[in-house]
């Protein structure tokens, strides 16, 4: 059994290194409360210029009424054939999406799906389809790996 004396010989021996393990273990629990907060804090910042990147490439849209054909289902390519600026604003979508479903595999982002659908329905077009046998297959690839994780 433990006396008093003996606790307190103990204690005025082994002060320092008493404290020292307490600053020390006080150290690594602050710093793992900081890397968690930044963690999420960076989650965040990841989401909201996703966000205002697909705003961005979308409203082009909206700028050039000439490329909704790009998400029309019956868009016939056949009797139209793809125009540059069409191609260079589906590359765009197809590298910033790509990014978006890395980020999010890689766990940097918020978990959601608020856009699924769009890019599903994006994705199955004709546009894409036509895009399989150009330069942007590899980004393409990558995309249909990223939609059958979900």
């Amino acid at each position: 059994m433990l006396k008093w004396g003996d606790m307190e010989q103990w204690f005025t021996e082994n002060w320092f290194n008493l404290f020292s393990s307490l600053g020390i273990i006080g150290g690594l629990w602050f710093t793992a409360v900081s890397l968690h907060s930044e963690t999420k804090t960076r989650r965040i910042a990841n989401l909201l210029t996703i966000t205002a990147n697909y705003r961005e490439i979308w409203k082009e849209l909206f700028h050039c009424p000439e490329l909704a054909r790009v998400v029309d289902p019956k868009a016939d390519l056949a009797k139209q054939p793809v125009t540059p600026q069409e191609e260079l604003f589906v590359g765009q979508v197809i590298s910033h999406t790509t990014a978006s479903f890395t980020q999010r595999m890689m766990s940097w982002l918020l978990s959601g799906k608020a856009c699924v659908g769009m890019l599903h329905s994006f994705y199955h077009s004709r546009f894409r389809k036509q895009f399989g046998s150009r330069p942007n297959c590899c980004k393409i690839s990558i995309l249909q790996h990223s939609l059958n994780l979900l």
